[in-house]
């Protein structure tokens, strides 16, 4: 069997989360995004959606191709749209979309020699969260605007074109920057058409008038919340990630014996200390500091002393009766991964973007995380 950490992978959970976006957004259009490896979930997750979403938006060109290489269909959207003009020959030949967020990719666009398909673009507007895109928050950045809409919209490069933005703070639906975009986009509106999409996750479930033509879920889609305060299991999302690993050893240290690097943890009394297959080199926190919670036997034990590169340490006071073997949930079923990156000091997104492809990734039609069950499904 090997190394003892899987991450197991729910695709019944990932379409229960895709039935929550359609039911928050019955009539907007979904561009699921798979940016990052899937959110760390693995591109296989386009595989599952793919004859169940409008299309997918990634990164960069490379995550593009992957997808496609994969078999993928569905529109592709490349959010940060080119890097370069020599990209745009790789846009037509993958068929992606774009979108345009500075002047120098309408250029590149406009001067491009070579013969092109027209090519579906996205105008992107900075409505106030100060990141890419097009300001349209005065009336000389809208006048400006609508010019180069104008302009992109007579070009015999471009197929269809819209208009998106993004919320900087639609998971704080008190924020009063969320009011000026919205005002912001909604002037966009009155002046020029569609097709428009301007939420996320956070903007799905807090702002359902915004939801347009096209909604972009992305942490949702894979269980997790993307609120601090509001549980994915409030929420009513599954989680589709699952990590999983086993004890190697458990001992019996005295009181005042010390564990792992730096000795800066010490026994306050005689106990069990277990011994799990997984380290930093696994994509875990090396910051993370005592009593970050694992799960066994559904009960939670505390890391102890410095995470390894390989190994962690961890307090099995409360599981007196466990031995070598013992599966461990590092998160997933019964330990959210919300509940890790509050211990951390992070947010969940990081968590499960940084799970490298050390460990095996098994998708399942559900997971289960019955004690020892480790290795069913199939192997990505």
């Amino acid at each position: 069997m090997g190394r003892a950490t899987r991450v197991l992978l729910s695709r019944s959970a990932l379409l229960h989360n895709l039935k929550k976006v359609r039911q928050k957004a019955p009539k907007s259009k979904v561009l699921a995004m798979v940016k990052a490896y899937g959110y760390g979930h693995g591109f296989k997750v386009a595989e599952y959606l793919d004859t169940h979403v409008d299309g997918f938006g990634v990164a960069a060109i490379e995550e593009g191709v992957k997808l496609r290489e994969q078999g993928i269909t569905s529109p592709i959207v490349l959010m940060e749209g080119i890097f370069s003009p020599e990209e745009l020959k790789r846009v037509e030949e993958y068929n992606f979309s774009l979108v345009v967020h500075c002047q120098e990719q309408i250029d590149w666009l406009y001067n491009y020699t070579a013969k092109i398909q027209p090519i579906n673009i996205w105008l992107k507007l900075d409505t106030g969260m100060g990141r890419l895109g097009f300001n349209c928050t005065s009336k000389e950045s809208l006048d400006s605007l609508i010019d180069i809409y104008t302009s992109l919209k007579k070009s015999h490069k471009v197929a269809e074109l819209g208009l998106m933005s993004h919320f900087a703070c639609a998971d704080e639906p008190w924020h009063e920057l969320n009011k000026k975009q919205i005002s912001a986009f909604h002037r966009v509106k009155k002046k020029l058409p569609g097709p428009y999409s301007c939420a996320n996750s956070a903007a799905i479930f807090n702002f359902n008038n915004e939801t347009y033509d096209w909604v972009r879920p992305g942490i949702m889609l894979y269980g997790i919340s993307p609120f601090a305060d509001i549980s994915a299991e409030e929420l009513d999302l599954q989680p589709v990630m699952h990590v999983v690993t086993q004890l190697i050893s458990v001992k019996l240290l005295r009181q005042g014996e010390f564990v792992g690097y730096g000795a800066t943890w010490q026994c306050p009394e005689d106990m069990l200390v277990g011994i799990i297959s997984l380290g930093y080199g696994d994509g875990y926190p090396r910051l993370a500091p005592n009593g970050t919670p694992f799960l066994v036997h559904g009960e939670r034990c505390g890391l102890v002393g410095r995470v390894s590169m390989d190994m962690i340490a961890i307090d099995l006071r409360k599981c007196p009766e466990v031995s070598v073997g013992e599966q461990v949930t590092v998160w997933g079923d019964g330990l959210p991964v919300e509940e890790i990156a509050q211990h951390v000091g992070t947010i969940a997104y990081e968590l499960v973007c940084n799970m490298p492809l050390r460990a095996p990734y098994l998708w399942q039609d559900q997971v289960n995380l019955a004690e020892g069950v480790l290795l069913a499904g199939s192997e990505q």
